[in-house]
């Protein structure tokens, strides 16, 4: 399969040579700011795209904090994300974040910015590069975001589909549904979805 990929951008060596290129041909992309978003939405609302492609919609429930207790009402869980801070629309005697969901009961759960923090996470979905299989742990540096520094950590295979990483400081904003990419030195040795 590999020999069949073509890459048209593989032989140069920048994006300012690509711009160029573009405007030298007086393409209107010559110009047009990278992409660090979803780019098939072109103004960025994912809100609204998904309010319009499916077949969620806002649906009211309860903020709550690790305690269980009720600290207003948020606008339907698809419009939060793990690690946000702003517009939770609640005050609080310390700034909150958003640490998970509860989607059985509706609930977004907040917490104080020390449980944003974990030592340990599961990842499945795993993609190895360098060896078959994890035989026994192994201590590797870790991105849970394509914009994280790495971290260290062990990893340990669980079963045949899920690695438990645990991380030798606690991180910040782990995110189920985002990848979790592990490093030997700068040699990716491979990764996988953070389920937990």
């Amino acid at each position: 399969m590999l020999e069949n990929i073509i890459f048209p951008l593989g032989e140069f060596s920048s994006k300012e040579e690509i711009r160029k290129i573009a405007k030298n041909r007086n393409l209107k992309i010559a110009n047009k700011p990278d992409s660090e978003d979803i780019c098939f939405i072109p103004d960025g609302n994912y809100k609204k795209f998904l309010e319009n492609n499916s077949n969620i919609k806002p649906n009211e429930g309860n903020i709550i904090n690790l305690k269980g207790e009720i600290l207003g009402k948020h606008k339907g869980l698809y419009n939060y994300t793990i690690g946000q801070r702003k517009g939770l629309g609640i005050s609080y005697k310390e700034p909150l974040f958003v640490i998970g969901f509860n989607k059985e009961k509706n609930e977004l759960i907040v917490g104080i910015e020390k449980e944003t923090y974990k030592k340990e996470m599961l990842v499945d979905s795993l993609n190895l590069l360098l060896v078959d299989n994890l035989q026994q742990k192994m201590q590797v540096s870790v991105k849970t975001r394509y914009s994280s520094k790495e971290k260290k950590a062990t990893i340990e295979k669980l079963n045949k589909d899920i690695v438990k990483v645990v991380f030798e400081e606690p991180v910040q904003r782990i995110t189920p549904g985002q990848s979790a990419v592990f490093y030997l030195d700068d040699i990716v040795l491979g990764g996988g979805k953070i389920i937990q």
